[in-house]
């Protein structure tokens, strides 16, 4: 099933459920902000979801520099994908799981995104029992709680 694919096609294939459950659900967050004219399409998100992981291996000061069209910074890639303001839209508004029924859960914001990451990588075998990702991977420009 899975021999033979390549890295790209092996990504998407195991996270296809969870790109499409984190853009319906960032969509209705805007819709619930009556912010009405966001609309992010699953492309689009694919492009942002390549953005952040660019981000992760091309280490610049600043956030914003990502976006700029400038020589020196080397980031012509994620410039021509999406612009900054679309960039940052999406970052604003992406949600994986419905505000309207939190719970008690900690984990409640990202528990949809997790169950199915959890689900699909049972299905494709256990690669590992202890699995880690944090920001020294993924880079994280947010906040930690």
């Amino acid at each position: 099933m899975i021999s033979g694919k390549s890295s790209l096609e092996l990504f998407e294939m195991m996270t296809e459920n969870m790109i499409v459950q984190a853009v319906e659900e960032s969509n209705k967050y805007a819709g619930q902000k009556n912010i009405h004219e966001f609309c992010l399409k699953i492309e689009e998100f694919k492009q942002f979801l390549g953005g952040i992981f660019y981000t992760g291996y091309h280490i610049l000061p600043r956030e914003k520099t990502y976006c700029e069209n400038a020589s020196d910074s080397g980031t012509t890639l994620v410039s021509q994908a999406m612009s900054r303001i679309r960039n940052f839209d999406i970052k604003k508004y992406l949600h994986f799981n419905d505000n309207a029924a939190i719970d008690t859960d900690r984990c409640y914001k990202v528990r949809p995104i997790y169950t199915l990451l959890n689900k699909t990588l049972h299905q494709f075998g256990v690669f590992s029992e202890h699995l880690n990702i944090d920001e020294r991977m993924v880079r994280c420009f947010g906040r930690h709680g």
